[in-house]
């Protein structure tokens, strides 16, 4: 993991300067700032800057709400750079045509405005807690006439400095759905929660007729898979890592691990064709594959479908299968664009989403 990191982070990093230095120096620039406004917007830009990485840093490390508000204005920095990339990139392109003397000043500080508003709505969105979202599915292979109710969370991204009031909120929607089976398809943590009680209490509140599954993802791997198994024995969660279980009603989950080093479980398995499994995957590209195994249904998170501009562009180029439904060759993925978020607590065009899957006999 350590190789994979550096690499990792290296990219990051590159990226993380170039967005601060566009940002900045097109506002210097359109503006036309100098002196000890000039050093002020620097010392700005390098605040916002340390306060991300510093935070993430540090909250991975030390419970203490002390560094909630260091935590916290980095990530909406990281979130509202993002956008105002977008929007100084759109106004750069306006200006190819625009060629008015005063336009350059005016796009800027339109720019830096709609920055500003799409920020506070991002936030908003958030703040406005998960929604659920009913989906319909309909299979052969479900072998009992009465629907089944299916709830998936995903990318909660838990960490030492969540809120508990936004996880108890969740806890409380998803049992007031009834479920016959919880699902976590992962990303649940982002470091060790067993030093947070609280949310450990309010995760084993979670209800469900047959049980709570929960499969890796990337942070369960950057976190440790140790630190997964032991939140999951500490909250009464069943990870499935690689695993294929019967939860009753004649379903079987079939669950994937993220962690790289494990070997290809899904390549085992050749599903009967009598049966309703349903795959747990955190990444939802592995559906083509699935497929041929005899998946009909997919159950995936990762995308978060990009959360804040340009990410979501990004996640729509660089995902096959995004965010949504999707039915390819009588078989089923629905990509979850996540119960929380990762980072900026900020959705621009997706909502925070619990799923609620209402399996029915065809």
């Amino acid at each position: 993991m350590g190789l994979h990191f550096i690499v990792f982070f290296s990219v990051f990093l590159s990226i993380f300067i170039g967005m601060h230095y566009y940002v900045l120096s097109r506002i210097l620039t359109g503006l036309c700032v100098a002196g000890s406004i000039a050093l002020g917007m620097k010392l700005l830009f390098l605040f916002g800057a340390v306060s991300f990485i510093g935070s993430e840093f540090l909250t991975h490390r030390f419970a203490t709400y002390a560094l909630k508000p260091f935590y916290v204005f980095g990530n909406i920095w990281l979130g509202m750079l993002a956008i105002g990339v977008t929007v100084f990139f759109i106004a750069d392109i306006a200006r190819l045509f625009v060629h008015a003397p005063a336009f350059r000043y005016q796009a800027t500080a339109a720019s830096i405005i709609i920055t500003i508003l799409l920020t506070g709505y991002s936030l908003i969105t958030v703040a406005r807690g998960p929604r659920v979202k009913e989906i319909s599915i309909s299979s052969p292979r479900l072998t009992t006439s009465v629907p089944v109710t299916i709830v998936q969370l995903t990318d909660m991204h838990l960490n030492l400095l969540t809120a508990a009031g936004w996880l108890e909120n969740v806890v409380k929607k998803t049992n007031a759905l009834q479920p016959d089976i919880i699902v976590i398809t992962g990303d649940l943590i982002e470091n060790d929660i067993t030093k947070r009680p609280d949310l450990c209490a309010l995760l084993r509140q979670l209800r469900a007729k047959h049980g709570v599954y929960a499969i890796s993802g990337n942070h369960e791997y950057y976190a440790g898979m140790e630190v997964f198994a032991a939140v999951a024995r500490e909250t009464g969660i069943i990870d499935i890592d690689n695993q294929t279980v019967a939860t009753g009603d004649g379903i079987e989950l079939i669950g994937i691990s993220d962690n790289p080093s494990d070997p290809p479980y899904l390549s085992t398995i050749v599903q009967s064709s009598t049966t309703l499994a349903i795959l747990l995957s955190h990444r939802p590209d592995i559906f083509d594959f699935a497929r041929t195994k005899g998946i009909t249904l997919q159950l995936s998170g990762h995308t978060h479908a990009g959360q804040v501009p340009p990410m979501d562009a990004i996640v729509q180029f660089f995902f096959k299968y995004p965010e949504g439904l999707y039915e390819k060759d009588g078989a089923t993925l629905y990509t979850n664009p996540g119960t929380g978020w990762w980072g900026p607590p900020m959705r621009l065009f997706s909502r925070c989403t619990i799923a609620k899957i209402m399996l029915e006999k065809e």
